[in-house]
């Protein structure tokens, strides 16, 4: 057994990714067949999670781009020399509640 927490398939906090039920049943250690290599998918689930930024929320997004950057980011895309500056476009044509962008 492991210390899976999980009561169902669906999004597992401790690994921070989407768990079919085959995966859940493998995590929790409750395979009705033989789980080879069951301790190094763990282990790599644990690797993968602790790689990903923390979803603290500390920083708000300011709008689309900051939101597409941080969901990018979070499935391993690593950032290309134009995201930057899309990400800004995008943030001043669909900026969120209260924020304001430019010089007017």
């Amino acid at each position: 057994m492991t210390d899976c927490t999980c009561a169902h398939a669906g999004y597992c906090s401790r690994f921070r990714r989407m768990m079919n039920a085959r995966q859940r049943e493998i995590c929790r250690g409750e395979c009705s067949l033989p789980c080879p290599g069951r301790e190094r998918w763990v282990e790599l689930l644990e690797r993968r999670a602790k790689s990903l930024p923390a979803a603290t929320g500390k920083i708000p997004s300011r709008g689309v781009g900051d939101t597409i950057a941080k969901v990018t980011t979070a499935i391993g895309l690593s950032p290309c020399g134009g995201c930057k500056n899309r990400q800004e476009a995008l943030n001043k044509l669909f900026p969120y509640k209260g924020q304001t962008y430019g010089a007017c």
